[in-house]
């Protein structure tokens, strides 16, 4: 039993030195944004939204202990549910958006309004089906889904979660790829406009050059 009550103490400790790490790391980003006025593309919108998401579930964090079943059990478990949703559906969706302006050159301004319906509805869903099902009580340290409901646990959370980090895995590594594609064709652009100078390269090879690299550029919004 002491044993028990000692990890509970360690795990308590550790989730509010994280939570507060990621507080202040919150604060200041919510800070800087502010001072250099980074709020107005699609892009900065979405790391704005990611920043206050991440924000609202570190309070979760460092709210204390699990409380005994009731309501403020409920809310904590609730609250925590949807801000994990939350901050995971911005990084989604900020991979999302990156894969369609760099891969697919695709405008993504007029998907705003879809990903901010994606990110705060999906998580409002996800949180309120445990709550719904009475689902949500004291779980060890904290309040969540009971010890008695462990495949909701997978099926709210662990199985969407390690799902989509494949799949943002899978993403980053066909952007990288198209990044360095893009490099290569740029570096020998610029090594063709060096030999250009030089006299080396014939006029018609310079212009099918440039073309390339000028339909090689990705949209930006």
């Amino acid at each position: 039993m002491a044993a028990m009550l000692h990890n509970r103490v360690v795990i308590l400790t550790v989730k509010r030195a994280t939570g507060t790490f990621s507080l202040v790391g919150c604060v200041f980003m919510l800070f800087v944004i502010w001072l250099l006025r980074r709020y107005h593309s699609v892009a900065q919108k979405m790391i704005l939204s990611l920043t206050i998401a991440a924000f609202c579930d570190s309070v979760a964090y460092v709210m204390g202990e699990s409380h005994p079943e009731g309501s403020l059990c409920y809310f904590q478990a609730f609250w925590l549910t949807y801000f994990d949703w939350s901050a995971l559906a911005w990084v989604c969706l900020i991979t999302l958006n990156l894969y369609l302006n760099l891969v697919r050159e695709t405008s993504t301004k007029r998907y705003e309004m879809l990903y901010h319906l994606t990110a705060w509805a999906v998580p409002l869903i996800m949180a309120s089906l445990p709550l719904l099902k009475g689902y949500y009580g004291p779980a060890g340290a904290w309040c969540w889904i009971t010890e008695d409901h462990v495949a909701w646990r997978f099926g709210i959370w662990y199985v969407p979660l390690f799902s989509l980090i494949f799949l943002m895995i899978c993403c980053y590594a066909r952007i990288i790829c198209v990044a360095n594609k893009r490099v290569s064709v740029q570096c020998a652009v610029a090594g063709g406009a060096a030999a250009l100078n030089s006299g080396n390269l014939p006029k018609s090879e310079t212009i099918v050059t440039a073309l390339k690299f000028v339909t090689s550029g990705p949209s930006v919004n």
